[in-house]
């Protein structure tokens, strides 16, 4: 005989608990206990919903799988689709370079369940393979968007993030298959690894980097109707975006160029592969002028309604990420071409032997003036850029500009003509800011140097803590007095520079290649502009 509801009800102590009791309980939990309780009955379900799907489906992480991308479809049709607002694409993939130069070998399986693991390996690699040259990884992340209607941030990523308190300190929020795949295949998925100088699995993973940057544009123009464009970021700590990832072919322009007009929030992890040379326009003149950013400015030039721009320059040297920030700054070196961006020539191109010459300057590239009218907040790190240059950047946005971050940043030399001594830039920087006439409100710089005779310094702010006087690589302000805020910058600023003995070894035996110490960095934690 079927018990009475009461009998049940009373049988149920759990549900005599409060419901903010319970979620206060609940929180102590590991995930598998947890989620044992939410299918204990209904009603304690409903009790722990909102917090379950705040906690596990707010933002998620997904990979060009099949298996991964249809999960991704299968929770945006489901009732946690309107839960998720922040969408991870990890660069995360079956781990096909090792699979790619097993073909043809004998790999002398041990037992029946390490060769039926290979075979399912095997078939993971073949069809990530298949799924990225159909286009269907598009097909499915699009399908995925349009049932997305309040994401607000799309993230390109090549790691794992921490924080899953549940399950203990050292646990960590892995992207959606990636456990599974191991089990099933014996194997692992694997994450791109740029090194200098590049390799042949380098290119290989070069390539994924761009399709996969690619499609997630591709889908985010396709599913364009369903919301406005979420923020774009690319947090990348081993790899960085190659020049194709910027590269936006005619027949793509119309299905990414609705997008890239209304993006408000772009984040850019760059790199020394980020930057192709090829030459440029001089003006109708004869030669050239080798230029690494075309592809990356030209990409900028489609973003007019940018309000948040940063860029992190991960490993590159002074002259890699000098020519973009120039083009930002637009800092044309002849006012006879004030439309054409040129840069010092690295080489001239001698065009004598040409017969028809015509409009042979037609066929260089040339790029527009940059135009981000609405940029409110610029963050720059990892980079190594002169005083002038950086000022030169302010001064271009300073009718829109209020926020600025810089992240990692050392300011390079003065030239000896114009500096004696120890000098110090930032609070260069910092004055020069105030005469401006920049209408900032916020200003974070973080683990910041300055070069003295090609060795790079670090930068301390002194602080009041309990009373007591710290030094921090840190320091932030928010607020409406610009020119006080300057003043503070300054006074609580500290460099540690050398006693004059090793400043004199510096003379001696400092070498400069626009990248002293950043090697040292690239295991950093925190490795974005906070």
């Amino acid at each position: 005989m079927d018990p009475q509801p009461s009998e049940t009800k009373d049988q149920c102590h759990l549900l005599k608990i409060p419901p903010e009791v319970l979620l206060q309980i609940s929180s102590y939990l590991p995930t598998s206990d947890y989620g044992r309780l939410r299918g204990v009955c209904r009603q304690i379900e409903k009790a722990l919903f909102q917090a379950f799907a705040r906690e596990f489906f707010t933002k998620r992480q997904f990979m060009l799988t099949e298996f991964s991308l249809q999960a991704l479809v299968d929770i945006s049709k489901s009732r946690f689709g309107s839960s998720l607002t922040y969408l991870i694409i990890s660069l995360e993939r079956p781990n096909t370079w090792t699979f790619l130069h097993h073909q043809g070998t004998n790999l002398g399986f041990r037992d029946l369940d390490e060769m039926l693991k290979y075979n399912r390996f095997y078939e993971e690699c073949i069809g990530h393979q298949t799924l990225i040259s159909s286009g269907h990884d598009v097909e499915l992340l699009t399908e995925a968007l349009r049932n997305l209607p309040k994401l607000q941030t799309i993230s390109l990523r090549d790691f794992n993030s921490p924080g899953r308190y549940r399950d203990g300190d050292n646990n960590i929020w892995r992207t959606y298959g990636a456990s599974t795949f191991s089990e099933v295949t014996n194997s692992h998925v694997e994450q791109p690894r740029f090194i200098r100088p590049p390799n042949a699995p380098q290119e290989f993973h070069s390539s994924y980097v761009s399709h996969t940057f690619l499609a997630m544009l591709r889908a985010l123009g396709k599913a364009k109707e369903v919301h406005q464009a979420p923020e774009l970021q690319v947090i990348l700590r081993s790899c960085y975006l190659p020049p194709l990832a910027f590269n936006i072919p005619h027949y793509l322009v119309p299905t990414i160029s609705p997008v890239l007009k209304d993006l408000k929030v772009l984040f850019l992890d760059l790199g020394p592969i980020s930057f192709s040379r090829l030459t440029i326009n001089n003006g109708g003149r004869y030669e050239g002028f080798t230029y690494a950013g075309y592809l990356l400015a030209k990409f900028l030039s489609m973003t007019p309604s940018l309000e948040h721009l940063r860029l992190n320059f991960r490993n590159c040297s002074v002259t890699e990420a000098k020519g973009i920030l120039q083009w930002l700054a637009h800092v044309p070196i002849s006012p006879e071409i004030p439309r054409t961006l040129a840069l010092p020539a690295d080489e001239i191109f001698e065009m004598d032997d040409v017969q028809d010459l015509g409009n042979i300057q037609e066929r260089f590239p040339k790029l527009e003036i940059p135009t981000l009218p609405r940029l409110e907040k610029l963050d720059i790190g990892w980079v190594t850029v002169g005083l002038p240059l950086l000022l030169s950047i302010f001064k271009r946005y300073r009718s829109s500009l209020r926020s600025i971050s810089l992240h990692r940043v050392t300011l390079d030399s003065l030239p000896p003509h114009q500096t004696s001594g120890k000098v110090n830039l930032w609070s260069k920087l910092f004055s020069q800011i105030t005469k401006l006439g920049l209408k900032l409100d916020a200003i974070h710089i973080s683990h910041v140097r300055q070069k003295y005779n090609s060795s790079p310094y670090s930068v301390e702010f002194k602080s009041t803590n309990q009373g007591r006087v710290e030094n921090s690589p840190c320091k932030g302000w928010s607020g409406f007095d610009l020119e006080r805020a300057s003043q503070e910058f300054v006074e609580s600023m500290i460099i540690n520079w050398p006693d004059d003995e090793e400043m004199e070894d510096d003379d001696m035996s400092s070498e400069s290649d626009g990248n002293s110490g950043w090697e040292d960095d690239m295991d950093d934690e925190d490795d974005v502009i906070n």
